[in-house]
């Protein structure tokens, strides 16, 4: 279920089937500002029971939303009336709000607000921006448009980083140009840029915040591309967040208690959607057995933990769920499967290892 708000600005909510491939099945008005997760449970009910019998057979497991308070209570309760198995949230929206944390971080805030500054100079003066093409042409071989921030996408800020990145020499070419070449490039002999754009020009220290804004933010977004392809699983979603763990404590300095502020912001957006499955699924994957025991053993058991306590024991609360919503499943053989899971992969790891 997704989110959205239609041309008439009224807000509505997608309910999608994947199988794999999406295919819509019905939208419902809704107002989450309004309504109760109680509420928004008798629409998805009757959605899924509509679903299922013009299939013929159960046919719905589990469910996926966004993140925010009422949707987060109702995807407990879609689990506890036995509704889907399991329901969890969208990966690629808590990340969007990850960066908005991480750019209120002294010193992206102050990059950022620099950046958003000289791009607004260029982009909103009609003939400053056709001036920026022509230097673009002179100096690159091609002319180009400054991007801006999106406040609906946080992508496009890393975009907006990188395209100033790119831009460099004529950003700076961009003042001296103004001042001795107004009637060439058809500029008002009256104009003049604001003061601020060429101290931030000649400020090496704004260029390696710029670079380093870029750097910070590449691999999130890189993350966001993967966990909204059609191919992502649960697994996938968990290892993204230890990726992106792991690239932040390696950025972001420990200085004034920056690096520990994106630690716990990471965590909390991974606990708007995360479930025990999450960890189970991690971890039975063979593919990244090598990744998280490597992992492991440079970083700690805390770190591959995510703040979600330990891994095994999550595993459990997962089966048990399992359990619980098939009768033919046994719970203790399902613990004597997992177990033996367990030591045979650590005696693998035993002989593989140097």
């Amino acid at each position: 279920m997704d989110g959205a708000a239609n041309v008439l600005s009224s807000s509505i909510s997608n309910i999608i089937a994947h199988a794999p491939w999406p295919w819509f099945v019905e939208y419902l008005w809704v107002d989450l500002k309004k309504e109760s997760a109680d509420e928004l449970l008798m629409k998805i009910k009757a959605s899924i029971d509509a679903l299922q019998h013009s299939v013929g057979q159960k046919v719905v497991n589990g469910s996926i939303s966004d993140s925010c308070n009422v949707t987060r209570c109702l995807r407990d309760k879609l689990v506890e009336e036995y509704v889907v198995e399991f329901s969890y949230g969208c990966a690629a929206h808590p990340i969007n709000n990850l960066v908005e944390d991480l750019i209120k971080v002294a010193p992206f805030k102050i990059f950022h607000k620099q950046t958003m500054f000289l791009s607004k100079v260029v982009k909103y003066q009609g003939r400053l921006s056709k001036t920026f093409s022509v230097i673009c042409k002179r100096s690159l071989g091609v002319e180009l448009i400054v991007l801006l921030l999106s406040p609906s996408c946080w992508r496009s800020v890393n975009y907006m980083f990188q395209c100033l990145r790119n831009v460099m020499r004529p950003m700076s070419e961009m003042p001296l140009a103004i001042r001795t070449e107004k009637e060439q490039l058809g500029i008002d002999p009256s104009f003049s840029l604001p003061p601020a754009f060429a101290e931030i020009m000649r400020d090496d220290l704004f260029w390696e915040g710029d670079a380093l804004s870029a750097d910070l933010l590449g691999p999130l977004f890189k993350c966001i591309g993967v966990l909204e392809s059609y191919s992502v699983t649960m697994r996938t979603s968990y290892t993204c967040f230890f990726y992106m763990l792991d690239h932040l404590t390696g950025v972001i300095s420990d200085y004034d208690g920056q690096r520990e502020y994106a630690i716990q912001s990471l965590v909390y957006r991974l606990k708007r959607l995360y479930i025990p499955f999450h960890a189970l699924t991690f971890l039975c994957d063979p593919f990244y057995s090598e990744f998280r025991l490597n992992s492991t053993r440079h970083h700690g058991s805390l770190f591959v933990k995510l703040g979600m306590g330990k891994l095994r024991l999550q595993c459990l609360t997962a089966l048990a769920l399992m359990a619980r919503q098939h009768d033919v499943l046994d719970g203790a053989e399902l613990l004597v499967q997992f177990f033996d899971f367990c030591v045979h992969q650590e005696a693998c790891s035993r002989r593989t290892s140097p």
